[in-house]
């Protein structure tokens, strides 16, 4: 919700919601959650690392991961020297011959793709299945049809006493993967929990989640521009798509008509923030997420609420979530109010840096509007 006091002047302190006004949330079955990528971005740096990593050792010609589906087998090569087609033919043979112990009787897939990098920097010729001196392939991830195989390919042979090195190899980097798709799932996991709050039952608030799902998706946008950690970019968008949540429980059919509010019905508004953090607080988030809501309309110059905090007092995730909401709020054909562009937007957030928003941040978030980060879809 926009801080609608820049037009109604500043308010007394918001009475308790009223009880009669609280909704129950009915549950309803949950849809699956959207199918996975094959290979996500994250994988694909992972496994140039390894493959990196690996070829510092002499007798390693290549490291290979391969994708496979039921329609095709992609092959990610790191090596020396490009792989011959000869020995492109031994790496399928191989890792199609251990894929078969995990699905027997699988055909060949009809479409077969290989890329190939060379991290060292390359060098002059191919290898050539000739060259090969020996091919170990293990399977990585096995998952609904699909498996991640992972290849060593020799040019000379390997020491016996490495033996139980390249075995660990195998094992660190199907550990390495697994962890790297488990934090895929929970955080697809945790990303449905959040849109899970913002609609449940049987009732589809479709302002507040439109709304929501654009400052979610601004803030992350404008946490990565400000190269803020990793970490703290999906605090911010956690907290900028929850920080509405506790409009749903305030009589939001009413609250979310296009028209002016009432004053009662603003009183009653400004208790969102409030019961949105008591909504959060039962839940476990891998970071702070209810003061970021609890505060996101305080003002800079102490004269927001609920808690009439100033300057640094307020969290910074609440400072930039304040700007990302009111901006969505001018500019957003949803809002209550005509938008306005955002050319027009920025000005005025700019014409409240110091005491409505927090000034560097204002200046950063007029830059980020008007830089290629911007995503103007």
């Amino acid at each position: 919700m926009f801080d609608v006091s820049t037009a109604a002047g500043k308010r007394p302190a918001p009475p308790a919601a009223p009880a009669s006004e609280l909704v129950r949330p009915v549950l309803t079955p949950i849809p699956p959650p959207p199918k996975r990528p094959p290979l996500t971005q994250r994988e694909v740096v992972l496994f140039r690392g390894f493959g990196s990593a690996l070829l510092l050792n002499p007798g390693l010609g290549a490291c290979v991961f391969s994708l496979w589906t039921e329609e095709s087998a992609e092959f990610f090569i790191a090596s020396r020297v490009p792989l011959a087609e000869s020995a492109r033919d031994a790496v399928f043979s191989n890792a199609q011959e251990v894929l078969g112990h995990l699905y027997p009787g699988r055909p060949r897939p009809a479409n077969t793709r290989f890329s190939t990098d060379l991290p060292l920097g390359g060098g002059d010729g191919e290898v050539a299945a000739a060259q090969i001196t020996g091919l170990q392939s293990s399977v990585v991830v096995s998952e609904e049809g699909r498996a991640v195989l992972f290849t060593l390919l020799f040019v000379s042979e390997p020491d016996p006493k490495l033996a139980a090195a390249i075995k660990e190899t195998h094992l660190l980097v199907r550990r390495a993967v697994s962890e790297t798709r488990e934090a895929v799932r929970y955080r697809e996991a945790f990303r449905g929990l959040v849109r899970r709050l913002l609609e449940p039952g049987l009732k589809k608030y479709t302002a507040l989640v439109t709304h929501s799902l654009a400052v979610g998706k601004c803030a992350r946008g404008f946490s990565t521009y400000l190269k803020l950690p990793e970490k703290t970019v999906e605090q911010m968008t956690v907290a900028a798509l929850l920080h509405d949540v506790g409009m749903r429980e305030l009589a939001y059919d009413r609250l979310s008509e296009r028209r002016p509010l009432s004053e009662p019905e603003y009183r009653l508004a400004r208790d969102h923030p409030s019961v949105g953090a008591m909504l959060l607080a039962e839940i476990d988030f891998p970071f702070p997420v209810v003061p970021l809501v609890l505060h996101h309309h305080e003002r800079y110059d102490g004269s927001g609420y609920p808690d009439q905090l100033r300057g640094e007092q307020i969290p910074f995730g609440s400072r930039l979530i304040h700007i990302v909401e009111a901006f969505d709020a001018m500019t957003s054909l949803s809002s209550y109010r005509p938008p306005i562009s955002r050319e027009e937007a920025v000005d005025r957030i700019g014409a409240k840096a110091g005491t409505q928003f927090d000034p560097d941040l204002a200046v950063r978030f007029g830059e980020f509007i008007s830089s290629e980060s911007f995503d103007r879809s």
